[in-house]
């Protein structure tokens, strides 16, 4: 089987270049996003990323499947590219540096490589199945073990405004009675802070989720120790469906992530997260 290597090189090196297009716009006098047929935004800047790293992943390797966030022309094949150009369009309309370039490749369904790049800090972060997970912040570069440290269950990674999550969601967080809450604006940066162990669980409903926003993300969690699954205890892979139809888990270690599938089940909150 290839090493991935070459596909990793690659989306490295993309996903910088697809920034300097978008970097103008960010630094301009004003963004002015688009409002899209599902009520999400969408600006120049994605669009701009979404062109040139979709044209690179196709002449480059013109067999693979491709699914974007900003294109309806998806196709799943044995390999499959996952883009999500800008995880976080708000914080990139607002300029809170809370976005990512996000690059994902599936094989037979398996999160296999991962890259995810924060341009407002310069943190890249990269991993492959199998071998490690690496993050490279101002010329430095350290690997993402977050799967190997200490166990624990009460650092919770959630999204900016916890108030918009279902019923279930808050109920069950209430349930934990978490020590520590954190959030960001990128789904992508949530699983990061996993893998850096800065939070050991992210808890997401299927109403917000797609196969571009965790792909790489997921690839990159796992690659440091991490694990993605269902509410009901299945690992997370990848098929011909973009929107994801379950709640998912994301923890830093596969113990955590079992924990929380035995918590939701022993509380009685399973039957409301499958509603």
């Amino acid at each position: 089987m290839s090493t991935l290597e070459e596909e990793l090189e690659f989306a490295i090196k993309i996903a910088r270049e697809a920034w300097k297009l978008a970097e103008p716009i960010y630094d301009g006098p004003r963004i002015f996003p688009k409002r899209k047929p599902d009520g999400s935004e969408v600006t120049p800047g994605d669009l701009e990323i979404n062109d040139f790293i979709s044209t690179a992943i196709q002449q480059t390797y013109p067999s693979d499947g491709l699914v974007t966030e900003e294109s309806d022309d998806r196709t799943v094949q044995e390999r499959t590219w996952y883009v999500d150009p800008i995880d976080g369009t708000k914080g990139f309309i607002s300029r809170s540096g809370q976005f990512a370039i996000q690059i994902g490749l599936a094989i037979d369904g398996d999160p296999e490589l991962g890259v995810l790049y924060a341009p407002a800090n310069g943190d890249l972060y990269a991993g492959v199945a199998g071998k490690k997970a690496l993050r490279s912040s101002r010329g430095r570069t350290h690997q993402l073990t977050g799967g190997q440290a200490a166990v624990s269950y009460d650092r919770l990674m959630d999204r900016m405004h916890p108030d918009r999550n279902p019923e279930w969601v808050k109920a069950f967080v209430d349930e934990m009675d978490f020590g520590t809450h954190a959030n960001h604006g990128s789904e992508g940066l949530r699983f990061m802070r996993l893998a850096e162990d800065s939070a050991d669980v992210r808890i997401m409903h299927r109403k917000y989720l797609n196969t571009w926003d965790i792909c790489g993300p997921q690839a990159i969690l796992e690659a440091a120790g991490g694990w993605v699954g269902s509410v009901e205890g299945t690992r997370f892979t990848y098929d011909l469906e973009p929107k994801i139809q379950t709640p998912l888990i994301a923890a830093r270690s596969l113990e955590i992530y079992q924990h929380f599938v035995d918590a939701i089940e022993e509380t009685g909150f399973l039957e409301h997260a499958l509603a």
